[in-house]
């Protein structure tokens, strides 16, 4: 009886697996999964191998810095930002002394291989600059701004981020916006981008424009298009965007005739379109809905 089990001991001792005994790609993989100040607080240290992982170039570097203060962050500035940061692929920060922080150094001209920027609460002094960075990225797939207040130049901030060569995804708030210059209709250039929310005040001329520079667009949200009397609801030629699937509008003030007049030659692709509207009773009107679906 001793004998047996002490042979089920042997046994289940050499069926054990430590965690060194894994090879590096399984490690690369796990840590596809979490962000690099967790990495490196957690294997930086353990041994040479460890150090070699984390500090290889292997991984992807992300840092979620949404919930870290400021003396935390010049923390991971100077121990991990700095050393890492031609590895740099998403970036995430909300703190607006962070951002202070962040435009005050260089840091952000040298993320040339960032894949995924969002910031959160960036005071609209500093959009300009940003741009100006975000065309040294040349691998930005997903960017999201979010601006508490009045931009100076919305317009110019679209056709700057239109130029974006390979971004996909983009959502831009902001609040009641300072006048803007007018965005010209999209000749030779167009964006690459295929999912576009705004959050924020858009006539219907801007929203029009917007739509000829995202002819691969398949998701569309605009929190509030308006029209008023103060712009005069331009004549466009028939935008096409064969790739849209999901529309999501807020409307306030835009009569019915205008609404069908962009909404029916902008796809026969659209799988879900989502109205919200005041002050048109033709938007509650059955037939006109029947022959726009038709």
């Amino acid at each position: 009886m001793q004998v047996s089990e002490k042979k089920t001991f042997n046994l289940l001792r050499s069926s054990v697996t430590h965690l060194e005994d894994f090879c590096n790609e399984i490690f690369y993989e796990i840590f596809e999964f979490l962000d690099f100040y967790h990495i490196y607080e957690a294997f930086s240290k353990l041994n040479s191998r460890f150090t070699n992982l984390v500090n290889g170039s292997n991984i992807s570097i992300r840092f979620n810095l949404s919930k870290t203060s400021k003396s935390a962050f010049q923390h991971h500035y100077e121990h991990m930002i700095i050393r890492n940061e031609y590895r740099i692929k998403l970036l995430y920060i909300s703190n607006p002394l962070i951002i202070d922080y962040v435009f005050s150094s260089s840091i952000l001209s040298k993320l040339i291989h960032l894949e995924n920027l969002n910031l959160h609460n960036i005071h609209s002094k500093y959009i300009e600059e940003l741009l100006m960075y975000l065309i040294c990225m040349p691998n930005l797939s997903s960017l999201t701004i979010n601006c508490p207040n009045n931009l100076t130049n919305k317009n110019f901030i679209f056709q700057q981020i239109f130029l974006l060569p390979v971004l996909k995804y983009c959502k831009l708030s902001f609040e009641e916006t300072d006048k803007s210059d007018s965005l010209s209709v999209a000749t030779t250039k167009h964006s690459s981008i295929e999912q576009l929310t705004i959050i924020g005040k858009v006539n219907v001329n801007e929203f029009i424009t917007i739509l000829s520079y995202i002819p691969q667009i398949r998701r569309l949200s605009v929190s509030n298009i308006y029209e008023s009397s103060k712009y005069q609801t331009k004549k466009f030629n028939p935008i096409v965007l064969n790739h849209l699937t999901h529309v999501y509008l807020n409307m306030k003030d835009v009569n019915f005739d205008n609404f069908e007049s962009i909404i029916k030659n902008m796809s026969h692709q659209i799988q879900v379109l989502y109205i919200s509207t005041k002050n048109d009773e033709l938007f509650t009107t059955a037939n006109h809905w029947q022959e726009l679906i038709v």
